[in-house]
């Protein structure tokens, strides 16, 4: 399978992606279904210009992420972005949320610096936000109550 080059913003960017075996077992089958699945072709490549190049960001993003959220009920206004890097923050969020460790974030995102992270990736969600409030006034009752 090719991997695309492209020029990155930082020299972290380059850095290698963790990838796990449940994932890379779905990209194996995916390429093994698509009309381009020999060993060298491209995993999501350009039909129409008959697997010698991928699929662009842009073309993913047209023809399957948008569609996919429409179906499933996200509103989109016309002309609004939605992309790739709506992964990033869901994913960012997700982990923050799952009480993952911030640097092994930082590190997945290849953000610099941790406050990147914390601070445009992440978002704390109500449920979150509700549990963390009943943690704290379940510790403070309990204090006063054994007091």
């Amino acid at each position: 399978m090719k991997r695309s080059e492209h020029h990155l913003k930082t020299e972290g960017s380059a850095a290698p992606v963790p990838l796990g075996d449940l994932l890379a077992d779905a990209l194996r089958g995916w390429h093994q279904q698509s009309l381009y699945a020999k060993p060298e072709d491209w995993i999501f490549p350009s039909t129409k210009l008959k697997g010698r190049t991928p699929l662009s960001a842009s073309m993913i993003t047209a023809a399957k992420i948008r569609p996919a959220a429409v179906k499933v009920g996200i509103r989109l206004a016309t002309g609004q972005r939605f992309g790739f890097h709506n992964f990033r923050h869901s994913l960012a969020t997700f982990l923050v949320n799952r009480g993952k460790d911030v640097k092994t974030i930082q590190g997945l995102l290849r953000h610099a610096k941790v406050t990147t992270t914390l601070d445009l990736y992440s978002q704390s969600i109500d449920a979150a936000r509700l549990e963390a409030h009943e943690d704290i006034a379940l510790a403070i009752t309990s204090t006063a109550a054994a007091e």
